[in-house]
């Protein structure tokens, strides 16, 4: 069995596998205080033992925004903590159990790096914040590790802000509110507008060979939208030499990819 945890700004997304498929699930709004986080954290896994007595959960993964060094949360994303050990604050918990942490968009962008070998795939979440993960064959490439993509500036009228501030799928709350197919086209227009900002400059410098949007905020924007982005991004991006082709696809499991991603991470550290 393992164990992959999906930790998001809002959300958190405890799920069990065994073979490849989940069999225990369950989904609640992250605790900021992480000691109350821990006790969510522990009351799942509780949960999962009474109504599996007889598994065995083999290794974990923790996938979480922001900064992850030597296995370590640092600080970063929508989350309050800084300079977390969560092998040493865990290990009282998944007794006997491998523990791991990576980033939530490389998570995602591993999960999507399986349906395209020798791709870099490059994984973009929109939810709470913006983020973006790097990955061929599985394995996150390392010189873009690090990379915290949602804290790009951009000018924007007058002021420097983060692209997540502008372009994530909470501020499109915020500004317009609940957002669905009924939506009408400028507003629509206006989200391509501002994921374009950051994605004309990512493409140029990453070139990755696919594109996926993940998050949450995919289970509301349509593909035609997401045409829309490509097609503007193609338009800018080849005005002086016809040198990019950019497809951008929706994840065929848009608020699971890291969930999944997190399930290869930790089945990748058990032994052969």
């Amino acid at each position: 069995m393992i164990t992959s945890i999906d930790t998001g700004g809002t959300k958190t997304y405890f799920a069990v596998f065994d073979k490849g498929q989940i069999i225990f699930q369950e989904r609640y709004k992250t605790e900021q205080n992480f000691p109350d986080y821990k006790k969510c954290i522990e009351k799942s896994l509780l949960k999962f033992s009474e109504l599996h007595p007889h598994a065995k959960v083999k290794a974990v993964n923790f996938s979480l925004p922001g900064i992850i060094d030597n296995d370590k949360f640092i600080h970063g994303g929508n989350l309050k903590w800084e300079d977390v050990d969560f092998e040493k604050e865990f290990s009282p918990i998944f007794k006997n159990v491998i523990i791991s942490i990576e980033n939530d968009a490389n998570a995602g962008a591993i999960y999507e790096s399986t349906k395209y070998p020798d791709k870099k795939v490059m994984y973009l979440t929109i939810s709470t914040g913006i983020g973006g993960g790097f990955a061929k064959n599985q394995t996150v490439i390392e010189s873009l590790r690090r990379a915290e993509i949602g804290s790009m500036k951009y000018l924007v009228d007058g002021e420097f802000m983060n692209w997540e501030k502008f372009a994530s799928g909470k501020s499109i709350y915020q500004k317009y509110g609940f957002v669905d197919k009924n939506t009408k086209d400028e507003v629509w227009d206006e989200v391509v507008k501002n994921l374009a900002y950051g994605l004309l400059c990512l493409i140029p410098v990453v070139n990755p060979d696919k594109i996926v949007c993940g998050g949450s905020m995919m289970n509301f924007i349509e593909d035609k939208v997401l045409d829309k982005l490509s097609e503007k991004l193609n338009q800018e991006l080849n005005k002086e030499n016809q040198i990019f082709n950019i497809s951008i696809s929706k994840s065929d499991r848009p608020d699971m990819a890291v969930v999944y991603g997190g399930y290869e991470i930790a089945k990748a550290k058990l032994p052969n």
